[in-house]
């Protein structure tokens, strides 16, 4: 059985992860023997385009795309511009993703065109016949008409321009690039609106770089500010003050963003991070509970000090500052990176056998949402609930209640009768204004869908989480009304937060007599934030990942009956050279018999479902195995990391696997992956 840990993992080629940028729907196909359409953009991050395809409608058979690096926003029709291209493909067949290495700095200004045909250029028009909004790694970009007067097929690097109407529709795939690690702040307590401005100070234990800084904006004040200071010691305790060491300051920056910044840092370096929301009052998002709050850094403990200054840091930088170590910390997310010469252990991927009580689909952007117009419900069903493609959308009557919401808000609605669930029945609903309802009260209000949140809900919750705002002047609202023994909650042209005119309508219907939920999208405006999709049961639930609903139907899908929580990967600590660490397997099957850390030189990312095991990947190209005897429910191996330094630099990656009789066709389980960065520190 150890040979077939082996194969199952060598036969799996190399994949890489990407993501296609989301486009309109399509409109026509425009066909012409000289004319050839695309589109272009301005990326907001660094990315790199690994794949090209041009929709086919026209079933021409092949395809034919380019790309150009563009010096600004190109010449508008009739005046043309020229030069930059970095691809040209042609006959290419129009099923195959055409492969390519295309590197972008962010600001980048990209051309791209596309069609298929040879003779004829059929191109791919978007619908409605104007510039798109869509977005990169969740930052809003625009994809405008871009235009040539030659056929592609037979010739590039041609003469282009910008112009207005529908685009040329070319699906673009790219490696979409990390986010930088948080780090880990207490639970959000109150908004503390004053004159003056808090955050926090703490001292890095390894090399950092600093390359985001963002406020919470629960008070929704719409713009942030942040300083950071460079400290040779930790501030004095209030009211002693002390002044300098600024590094870096920003005001008057939209509070949805993450504002970009590269500041470096040693270790032992003292750093103060203040920030707050608001122009003339600051509004300071307090954490909880009040004192310092134990943190991390790439896997060290940090502590986090309150630290504050006496003015508005919107107005004004600069100014004296203090700590206080019995205070509530104000709170700034800072998004790092460890600095060269750090070794890490980061784990990616999920591990296979996982089943939850729990559903969810989690749409990276409002651009990607794709339930409009469908319906499903979702039924009980000895323990379970079983979704099947049932249910149409019932426009709520003249009579319809409203509920009365705020801004996330919630509000419970009496039943006609007891609307009966898995563990329960309730007399009422609670239902917030962010678009989830629950059996009871306790999921809170929050407006940013998190799965973490989701998946420990403590009430049972049905929903579409998205920041909707009925409060919002212009917006529908929240209705309410009962039929038969069905009732109706309906964000009947219910507004995006932020957004206006940006209508959505929608509903759940919860059926009291067999304790089924309908959920039911009219028309959306893909708009505002995020949307996550799901049913989450009294948490703690497993994270089975997220799914493709549109794409499970008509076959269905189910939760399960208990939580079954994959097989876990990581190391007891970071791989410093001449240290000895362990490599932790966690979760592991009863039954299984033994076990092996998969390790090699090279991540993959290819579904084993074809050799016996589904939902597992294989997330490593294996060149070594260590064999072990299953004991228990972990596992851990010795790691030694010699005192070498032509490990410097080194990455290792790495995945356990059991072998356990009856889990799958294969009787093998995969964990996640781990990557294992070798250095100094």
């Amino acid at each position: 059985m150890r040979s077939l840990l082996l194969v199952a993992l060598a036969l799996a080629p190399v994949a890489v992860s990407q993501t296609q940028l989301p486009l309109p729907a399509f409109g026509s196909t425009f066909a012409s023997t000289t004319l050839t359409r695309g589109f272009y953009f301005q990326t907001p991050v660094a990315i790199t385009i690994t794949g090209l395809r041009v929709p086919d409608e026209g079933a021409a058979g092949v395809q034919n795309v380019e790309v150009s690096a563009l010096a600004g926003v190109p010449a508008t029709f009739p005046a043309t511009s020229s030069g930059g291209q970095v691809f040209y493909a042609t006959n290419v067949p129009s099923n195959h993703i055409i492969p390519c290495n295309l590197q972008f700095a962010a600001g980048a200004w990209i051309g791209i065109m596309g069609a298929c045909g040879t003779t004829t250029m059929n191109s791919s028009y978007g619908n409605p016949a104007t510039a798109f909004s869509t977005s990169i790694a969740g930052n809003p970009v625009t994809l405008t008409r871009f235009i040539t007067q030659t056929n592609l097929n037979t010739a590039g690097g041609q003469l282009y321009s910008g112009d207005t109407g529908a685009i040329g529709r070319v699906e673009v795939y790219y490696n979409e690039p990390p986010l930088p690690t948080p780090t880990a702040l207490p639970a959000f307590g109150s908004t503390f609106s004053s004159s003056t401005t808090r955050g926090f100070s703490f001292q890095t234990p390894v090399p950092i770089i600093i390359r985001g800084l963002r406020v919470p904006d629960e008070f929704r004040d719409g713009t942030q500010n942040v300083e950071v200071k460079r400290l040779s010691v930790q501030p004095p305790a209030y009211p002693t003050t002390v002044t300098g060491g600024e590094v870096f300051y920003a005001n008057n920056v939209p509070s949805y963003q993450i504002i970009p910044c590269y500041l470096p840092f040693q270790a032992g370096d003292w750093i103060g991070v203040l920030g707050a929301c608001g122009t003339t009052t600051m509004r300071n998002s307090y954490g909880t509970p009040a004192g310092q709050f134990a943190s991390s850094i790439g896997g060290n403990p940090v502590t986090l000090t309150r630290m504050g200054t006496q003015t508005n840091l919107n107005t004004t930088s600069g100014q004296p500052y203090w700590t206080e170590a019995g205070g509530s910390i104000a709170r700034i997310e800072v998004y790092y990176e460890l600095a060269t010469g750090v070794a890490s252990a980061t784990t990616y991927g999920l591990g296979c056998n996982r089943a939850s009580r729990a559903f969810y689909e989690l749409f990276s952007s409002p651009a990607t949402f794709d339930l409009t117009g469908t319906a499903f419900t979702v039924t009980p069903n000895a323990g379970r609930y079983v979704a099947t493609p049932t249910g149409a959308f019932v426009p709520p009557p003249g009579g319809a209640t409203t509920v009365i919401l705020g801004d996330d808000s919630e509000a419970a609605v009496p039943l006609a009768s007891p609307f009966p669930y898995i563990g329960g029945s309730t007399a009422s609903l609670m239902v917030c204004s962010n678009g989830f309802v629950s059996v009871a009260g306790g999921n809170g209000t929050g407006f940013t869908p998190s799965v973490g949140t989701w998946l420990s809900s403590p009430q049972l919750r049905f929903g579409d989480w998205h920041d909707f705002n009925p409060a919002a002047t212009g917006s529908g609202l929240v209705k309410f009304h009962q039929a038969g023994v069905v009732s109706y909650v309906t964000w009947d042209g219910v507004f995006n937060f932020g957004v206006a005119a940006s209508p959505n309508t929608w509903q759940l219907q919860f059926n009291r007599a067999s304790g089924a939920v309908t959920y039911a999208w009219q028309a959306m405006t893909l708009s505002g934030n995020r949307h996550l999709v799901g049913l989450a049961r009294t948490g703690p639930c497993a994270n089975a990942g997220s799914i493709d609903i549109s794409a499970a139907f008509p076959a269905g899908f189910q939760t399960d009956l208990v939580d079954v929580y994959p097989l876990s990967f990581n190391a007891s600590a970071r791989p410093v050279v001449g240290t000895n660490i362990s490599l932790n397997t966690g979760s592991i099957t009863a039954g299984s018999i033994f076990g092996a850390d998969l390790l090699g030189l090279s991540p993959d990312n290819t579904p084993l479902g074809p050799l016996g095991a589904p939902t597992c990947t294989g997330y490593v190209n294996s060149l070594a195995t260590n064999v072990w005897f299953v004991g228990g429910a972990t596992n851990s191996s010795a790691f030694v990391v010699p005192n070498n330094p032509y490990l410097l630099g080194l990455h290792i990656f790495g995945q356990s696997a059991t072998y356990t009789p009856g889990a799958n066709a294969l009787n093998v389980l995969f964990s996640n992956g781990l990557d294992l960065y070798v250095d100094l520190q």
